[in-house]
C-alpha cells in the first residue's frame, strides 16, 4: 500500500486530508459482513460440521442466465442500454463510464468503467446480491437539474480560468491530490456515471477520448459543484491520435462515482 500523500495546496481549491483504510483478513472461512458502499470486512466464524447438498453447476448456470435476462429487463425499463449497464455475460462495447456487475475473487462486483480502467463502486457475495445492489444504486433519486443562464456559467468559467492555467503548469506529468470548492462548471462525455470530470468546454481532442467515446447514445453531461469534492487533478496524456493536454479531475475516494455526488448534492446536474 503506498504512503499517504498530503494533498497540494492549490489557490481557490482547498485541500483535504488523505485517510488510508487498513484491510485485516482471517486464515479461517469466514462469514462476511459487507457494506455495499466499502470494502469487505472478515469476521472469524466457527465450522460446525454440516451435511452439504451437492451443487449442480449446469442448474446454477441456467438461473444465472435466467436471472440476468430478467435484470436486463428491468433495465431496460429503467432507460439504462445494454452500454451504460453491463451483465454477466454482455458482449458490448461500453459506454465511458458505464456501470458494469462482473464476477471477482470473492463473489461479485459492481464497477464503473472509465477510460478502460473498472473503478470498483460495491461488493456483493453472490449473483443475487449483485444484482440487488446494482438496482438499489440506479433507483436512488437524483435532484433535478438546475437551469442556469449562459452569462451565468461563463461567468464562472472566467473566474476559474486563471485558477485552472496556474494548476496545469504545475502538473507537468504527475498528479496532484486537491479539493475542488463550489463554483465550478465542470462536464463528462459518456454515460452519467464514472469518475473523470474536465472543465466545462475541453475540447474533445484535448481529452485524448477513444474513438469510440462519441457512439452508442454517449451525451454531454454538465455539472457545477456544490460542495468540496475530493480529486486527482492531472493532464490527460497523448492517445488514440490525439493531442490531449486537457486538465482532468478523478474522483479520489474509493467505492465512490458521479452518480453518488449527485445523489448527495455535492454536483448539481444543469439542464441542457
Amino acid at each position: 500500500m503506498p504512503p499517504c500523500e498530503t494533498p497540494r495546496v492549490f489557490p481557490g481549491l482547498r485541500p483535504r486530508p488523505c485517510a488510508c483504510r487498513a484491510i485485516l483478513a482471517c486464515r479461517h472461512r469466514a462469514r462476511r459482513e459487507r457494506s455495499r458502499r466499502t470494502r469487505p470486512t472478515f469476521a472469524a466464524a466457527a465450522h460446525p460440521q454440516r451435511a452439504v447438498l451437492p451443487i449442480r453447476p449446469r442448474s446454477t448456470a441456467r438461473y444465472a442466465v435466467t436471472m440476468f435476462a430478467d435484470t436486463r429487463r428491468q433495465l431496460d425499463a429503467r432507460g439504462f442500454s445494454p452500454n451504460e449497464v453491463l451483465l454477466p455475460g454482455d458482449d458490448v462495447l461500453p459506454m465511458e463510464g458505464a456501470l458494469k456487475v462482473r464476477a471477482d475473487e470473492s463473489g461479485f462486483a459492481l464497477v464503473t468503467v472509465d477510460y478502460g480502467q473498472a473503478f470498483p463502486l460495491a461488493t456483493a457475495a453472490t449473483a443475487e446480491e449483485a444484482v440487488g445492489v446494482l438496482l438499489e444504486y440506479v433507483d436512488r433519486e437524483l435532484p433535478a437539474p438546475r437551469t442556469a443562464t449562459a452569462p451565468e456559467l461563463q461567468e464562472l468559467a472566467t473566474a476559474a480560468g486563471p485558477h485552472y492555467d496556474e494548476l496545469a503548469g504545475r502538473l507537468g506529468g504527475g498528479s496532484l491530490l486537491i479539493s475542488l470548492p463550489a463554483g465550478l462548471v465542470l462536464d463528462r462525455i459518456g454515460a452519467l456515471d464514472g469518475v473523470y470530470l474536465f472543465p466545462a468546454g475541453t475540447p474533445v481532442e484535448r481529452r485524448s477520448l477513444p474513438p469510440t467515446a462519441l457512439r452508442g447514445g454517449a451525451r454531454l453531461h454538465r455539472f457545477t459543484t456544490a460542495g468540496d469534492i475530493l480529486v486527482r487533478a492531472e493532464l490527460v496524456a497523448a492517445w488514440f491520435g490525439q493531442p490531449g493536454g486537457g486538465l482532468r479531475f478523478r474522483l479520489a475516494e474509493d467505492f465512490r462515482g458521479i452518480r453518488d455526488l449527485v445523489v448527495t448534492g455535492a454536483l448539481q446536474r444543469l439542464a441542457d
